[in-house]
């Protein structure tokens, strides 16, 4: 961190940038995930990999708003996907939270803003 005497001036030197490793693929800002998600199918997870569940979002909360069960939705829009471990030993990135998988111990690093407060009780859409 290069401090200023103007503290919104402050920033930080010397960022490198951090590949994702094969097989995973990079999801870049554009396509909404700051600074980048590496991501992966699960079918051969890497040594630092955990198998995590992610939701596509939009799909999602459509399916909800067309008045289909959370069940139904749930099988359609939810997907697992390999993402950087963690523990109690392990931190993710600052950005993100080491949510539970269903390994017991393990954690997925995944976005804070896709560990949403979602309803289960259906969608309460006012007409």
């Amino acid at each position: 961190m290069q401090p200023n005497k103007r503290p919104e001036r402050d920033y930080v030197a010397k960022m490198h940038d951090d590949p994702c490793q094969a097989p995973l693929t990079c999801n870049p800002n554009i396509h909404g995930f700051p600074l980048g998600m590496c991501g992966a199918s699960c079918v051969h997870l890497l040594p630092n990999g955990a198998c995590g569940d992610f939701l596509d979002v939009d799909g999602y909360q459509n399916c909800l708003r067309g008045g289909i069960d959370n069940a139904a939705c749930v099988a359609r829009f939810v997907f697992p996907t390999q993402l950087h471990a963690c523990d109690a030993e392990h931190a993710c990135r600052q950005d993100y939270v080491c949510v539970r998988t269903k390994v017991a111990g393990a954690g997925a690093c995944m976005p804070t803003y896709f560990v949403y407060p979602l309803r289960n009780d259906g969608y309460p859409l006012k007409r």
